[in-house]
């Protein structure tokens, strides 16, 4: 019974101090991800306490993907959670310091970030459409040249080409064209 009081008197106080109002959201993630790996809280045993919703939890915990740099402006208060997580739909090698840079300059609301997030994928398909055409093309001289089916997986930088045969026969046939 002890044991227990001392428990849930040390559960309450750690969740006491996750839902303290002067955390930065950069520090109550951190608090709730300490909850999760040292002190072994699965997500509904905070969900539970904190009365807070799972994507909540979720959304908290998120942050800590993005770069230090990025954590830093949002524990500062120059960007938002909301647009810490509008930052994560970047592609990955997209420079997020810069983007977060130009939302403190520009003052951009959490949905423009995500508007300019969609309109930056857009870019990358349209990007992958002009490569498939490249990609297109070189399966069509190989297939000619070759008399088999052709499969690219990849891009036109890098990739595995797949020849398809179905007898001995043709086998050696592509071998041949290849010596």
């Amino acid at each position: 019974l002890f044991e227990a009081n001392n428990e849930k008197t040390f559960e309450l106080a750690i969740m006491e101090n996750v839902q303290r109002q002067d955390l930065n959201p950069i520090e109550e993630a951190l608090a709730i991800k300490e909850l999760i790996e040292k002190y072994n809280f699965s997500q509904e045993k905070i969900i539970d306490i904190t009365g807070k919703k799972r994507t909540r939890i979720v959304n908290i915990l998120r942050v800590l993907d993005l770069p230090d740099k990025v954590q830093k402006l949002i524990a500062e208060e120059k960007i938002s959670r909301g647009h810490g997580i509008a930052l994560l739909s970047f592609k990955e090698d997209a420079n997020l310091l810069e983007i977060a840079q130009s939302i403190i300059e520009k003052e951009l609301s959490v949905r423009q970030v995500e508007k300019l997030s969609k309109n930056t994928k857009s870019e990358v398909k349209s990007d992958k459409v002009k490569k498939d055409i490249y990609i297109e093309n070189i399966i069509k001289i190989l297939e000619t040249k070759l008399g088999s089916k052709i499969n690219v997986k990849g891009t036109s930088t890098k990739g595995k080409i797949e020849i398809e045969f179905s007898s001995l026969e043709e086998l050696n046939k592509i071998i041949g064209h290849i010596e």
